[in-house]
């Protein structure tokens, strides 16, 4: 796989040791209850031990009650989504059973739109204009930013950037982010890209042409090098582990990709 020297020289070590919390078992222990008392009738429902993978060591549980109740704060999950996605809307469904399932316990969903093809950079600047635009009460912020993917780039670009949406984001959240590039993206060009535009039913546009070239590693190891993360905003990370046979044919060639690079990568390290 292709790489670049351009990064800047990074130190792997565990989160225990950097500024970041493993609240893996608390997370556990709020998942499952969850799943367990509001999530039978869902279509996609799985057992606790089959939806959350255990890693290494998982640190226990609290052991604290969880508050099954309705929201309090009312949150509203604002989620973008990642590359290309405007591109394919059409064809995966809109997110209807899962806002409507998040309202009957008191919470909410919206999608924050932004370009299919464009940079973080220009999508910062869109997710700013619709959470300005969204008629939010002052005395608490309510948003959970969720970036799925190119995403979460994104969304963080925007709270560094804007810092008057800050006082509306109650969390942000990277879901399966590409928080540090895509290794898919040192040997892709833009124009590669573009040809989303041509996905049966598609509707996205060129935007400025930057999405690629803003999932690469060494553009996004370079930006968190020189962007420290505003301190008065809580972040969370939820990593995925697709299993091969859950991996749609369309994407198989990606995934291995990017097996390939992780294996060396690992190696390498």
């Amino acid at each position: 796989m292709p790489y670049s020297a351009d990064r800047p020289p990074l130190v792997l070590a565990p989160a225990s040791q950097e500024a970041a919390q493993d609240r893996r078992g608390r997370f556990r222990e709020i998942f499952c209850a969850v799943l367990e008392s509001h999530g039978h009738t869902l279509p996609d429902y799985r057992p606790c031990e089959a939806a959350l993978n255990r890693v290494g060591n998982e640190p226990a549980g609290t052991g604290q009650p969880v508050d099954l109740g309705p929201s309090k704060r009312r949150l509203i999950a604002a989620e973008v989504s990642g590359f290309g996605f405007a591109c394919v809307e059409n064809w995966l469904g809109g997110p209807g059973p899962v806002t409507e399932h998040l309202r009957r316990f008191g919470y909410d969903a919206v999608q924050l739109k932004v370009d299919a093809l464009s940079s973080s950079e220009n999508n910062a600047r869109q997710i700013r204009d619709a959470i300005m635009a969204m008629p939010l009460p002052t005395e608490a912020p309510r948003l959970v930013l969720i970036g799925y993917s190119k995403g979460a780039p994104d969304v963080l670009e925007a709270v560094v950037a804007y810092p008057e949406i800050r006082r509306r984001v109650a969390a942000v959240v990277s879901a399966a982010g590409a928080v540090a590039g895509s290794p898919l993206a040192n040997d892709a060009e833009q124009y590669q890209a573009d040809l989303l535009r041509y996905f049966p039913g598609s509707t996205c546009g060129v935007g400025d042409g930057g999405a690629v070239a803003s999932l690469r590693p060494a553009t996004r190891l370079t930006w968190l090098a020189h962007n420290p993360l505003p301190r008065e905003l809580h972040y969370y990370s939820l990593v995925t582990f697709p299993q091969p046979e859950s991996i749609s044919r369309i994407l198989r060639p990606s995934y291995n990709k990017l097996a390939r690079a992780l294996t060396r990568a690992t190696t390498v390290s």
